[in-house]
């Protein structure tokens, strides 16, 4: 029992060790060339063949799995290829082989120390190389012109029957003579796993079956296409004649055209020159417009200035004609209270020249009734006087009281006369005066009113004339006007074409970054879907050539493991192999016209834009402000003042990374080196009231394939 338990345990730890040797065997340098070598072990013998894999008729598909599970193979003429050369820095086959020899001693003596009991076991490697330890063993990959892998291996043991290849050992029997219980449980574990291993290598022969099934199915359907291939050329001989009248009339026809095509060609040819010069002839005109428009152009802005001048200069005599008017106007308002105020004044000094002139009638009247008074008395005296002289009848009485009262009437009247002189005299003096006065006050009236006269008619010839350049000056100023109106339509429909031309290129603009962020999304979706497809396509092909390795379809290139046993301790190191992708992903907005165009993942540079089509930005004082990986904030504040024009781009260089200040294209920060650079970063662009304006963030994700 103990001896058994013993055989047991070397032949698992053997079959372990065999496995791993033959994964870690290299294959060679071009898996399409094919090699054979042999090397003896003991009384085996491994014999490896490397072919091209073909098809295998079905006929040689097992029909009793767990009797015999053997796929036979029909021997034909082998294609071998010159053994391929090794790589200089690979293991060669002798090394191979050296592993093996010695792996196959250590089996050969365990086998002799347990001389009771016969163990046969058998090993199939996942690249396709099978070693066992027995009597009478050979595992041989043969391929044949036309066909697939021919996989045959052929077992015997104790119990018997055939086994095809697997990855771990398939048949374990020994004399149970002095079997006990725990070797009976050993027993029956390695009886299900073998019954296991049985039931992946059923699964493993019904998808070889599938797989030859479908290239027979392939075979068939190219010996039909082949057949038809014959006999479409069997029947092409007849039908030639046909064929070639029919063919030969449509060389004919396009010939014809050829020759048609030629002639027009050739016509079209001479039409070229006519055509270039009539080009150019409207390149000239096109350029000849273009200088008449910028003359025209100048010529409307010099018309401008002199309407401008014009339209000044109009509104100065107009300034100039009201005020001449509103002193006109205030003259004529001084002149008529003049001449009411004179008017006044003489119809008051006429008025009191009647009432002195009534007065001094009055006092003349009043002066004759005096004098008629006087007269009467007189007269009356004269009479009590001829009364007195009638009774004085003497001649010298009376003609001494006549001549007495002849006196006395003449002095009376020679006072009179006097009095009445010395009164006219007055009288006469005084009018002469008044009328004098009033003749010098009428004629500097008149004087007055002459030169009111004049100035109103100076005034009125220069009102007339300004008029007259008023008028000649509207004239040309609604000339003026028309041409102005017809330039500002122009202009209007300039600015119309001009705008829709700007809208238009805004929208072109907008929907080309339309289209540059969906394909940029489709382009990341796309790098997200093909770094995806990567990893899965390397998984795949890694199941693909293990399942291929396990059917022994084709050889699995392997890397050498180290190995080395010692007693009844094992050591094994194995190498893993993997993938690791990273994706870094960006994300920019913007309130306003001054975005983060760029921001360096390395940390060199940040690039700001003004995506305005007209319009300067005023940036002086802004920051900006960036962190890596939840780091401290990196700032950077612009200079005061600093300015974007429209479209413009500005690019902040850290200190010593190859920019250059050359403001407003470049800036240096020269208080760091570098921005930052990690895996999440994060960009924001902050006016001076604090306010976030622009943010450019960077997200990385990294995913990782490993394979053995």
């Amino acid at each position: 029992m103990g001896a058994f338990a013993h055989f047991t345990l070397c032949v698992c730890f053997s079959a372990y060790f065999v496995a791993m040797l033959s994964r870690s065997l290299p294959s060679g340098s071009d898996s399409s060339k094919s090699s054979i070598h042999e090397c003896a072990i003991d009384d085996s013998k491994i014999k490896l063949v490397d072919a091209m894999p073909q098809s295998v008729p079905t006929n040689h598909m097992p029909h009793n799995r767990h009797a015999h599970c053997f796929i036979p193979f029909v021997e034909k003429p082998k294609r071998t290829r010159p053994p391929s050369t090794s790589s200089p820095n690979r293991p060669t086959r002798s090394l191979q082989a050296s592993h093996v020899a010695k792996a196959s001693k250590m089996i050969s003596s365990t086998t002799k120390e347990l001389k009771t009991s016969t163990t046969e076991f058998k090993i199939a490697s996942r690249g396709g190389v099978e070693q066992s330890r027995s009597s009478s063993y050979q595992s041989t990959y043969m391929m044949s012109p036309g066909s697939s892998y021919k996989i045959g291996s052929a077992y015997e043991s104790s119990v018997g029957g055939f086994y095809g290849p697997g990855s771990r050992p398939e048949k374990l029997t020994s004399d149970r003579r002095s079997l006990s219980g725990s070797s009976i449980s050993a027993a029956i574990s390695i009886r299900d796993s073998r019954e296991r291993e049985k039931k992946e290598i059923s699964d493993l022969n019904d998808r070889l079956a599938s797989y030859i099934e479908k290239v027979r199915f392939l075979d068939a359907q190219n010996r039909k296409m082949k057949n038809d291939l014959e006999l479409f050329r069997a029947r092409m001989g007849k039908d030639t004649l046909s064929t070639k009248a029919m063919f030969e009339g449509e060389i004919a026809e396009a010939r014809k055209l050829i020759a048609a095509t030629e002639i027009e060609r050739q016509d079209l040819e001479k039409l070229i020159p006519k055509l270039q010069a009539e080009i150019d002839e409207f390149r000239k005109k096109y350029e000849s417009a273009v200088r008449g428009h910028d003359v025209d152009k100048k010529k409307i802005d010099d018309l401008i200035v002199t309407f401008c001048g014009i339209e000044n200069e109009c509104n100065l005599l107009r300034r100039r004609i009201v005020e001449l008017e509103n002193e006109v106007g205030e003259l004529k308002k001084i002149n008529l209270a003049d001449n009411n105020n004179f008017m006044r004044r003489v119809a008051k000094e006429v008025d009191q020249e009647a009432l002195s002139r009534i007065d001094y009638q009055n006092k003349a009247q009043m002066l004759l009734e005096e004098i008629e008074f006087t007269r009467r008395e007189h007269d009356q005296e004269l009479a009590d006087l001829y009364s007195i002289a009638a009774r004085d009848t003497t001649p010298e009485n009376r003609e001494y009281f006549k001549n007495e009262l002849s006196a006395a009437i003449r002095a009376i009247r020679a006072e009179y006369d006097q009095i009445m002189a010395g009164h006219r005299s007055d009288i006469e003096s005084w009018y002469h005066l008044k009328v004098q006065e009033i003749h010098t006050s009428s004629n500097r009236q008149n004087l007055e009113r002459g030169y009111a006269k004049e100035e109103v008619k100076r005034l009125r010839t220069q009102l007339s004339d300004l008029r007259a350049r008023l008028a000649n000056f509207e004239g040309r100023n609604s000339l003026l006007e028309k041409q102005v109106a017809d330039l500002n339509f122009q202009m209007e429909d300039e600015q119309k074409a001009y705008e829709f031309t700007l809208k238009e290129r805004d929208e072109q603009t907008r929907k080309i970054r339309e289209e540059c962020e969906a394909l940029m999304l489709e382009l990341q979706n796309l790098l997200d879907t093909k770094q995806t497809l990567e990893a899965e396509i390397i998984q795949y092909r890694k199941l693909l050539e293990g399942e291929e390795s396990r059917a022994g379809l084709r050889r699995l290139a392997e890397q050498m493991k180290a190995s080395e046993i010692s007693g009844s301790s094992s050591e094994r190191t194995s190498k893993e192999m993997g993938e690791t992708t990273s994706k870094i992903r960006f994300q920019g907005s913007a309130k306003g016209n001054i975005s983060i165009q760029d921001a360096s993942a390395d940390g060199k540079f940040i690039v700001i834009e003004n995506t305005s089509v007209t319009k300067d930005e005023n940036i002086g004082e802004w920051q900006i402000r960036r962190s890596v990986d939840g780091g401290a904030e990196i700032v950077f504040t612009f200079p005061k003042g600093f300015t974007l024009a429209p479209r413009k781009t500005v690019k902040i260089w850290a200190r010593g990374q190859g920019g250059s200040n050359n403001p407003p294209d470049e800036l240096i920060f020269e208080k760091e080196e570098s921005f930052g650079s990690g895996i999440n970063a994060k960009t924001i662009l902050v006016n001076t009231n604090g306010e976030e304006r622009a943010t450019h963030s960077q997200t990385t994700t990294q995913s990782t394939v490993i394979y053995a």
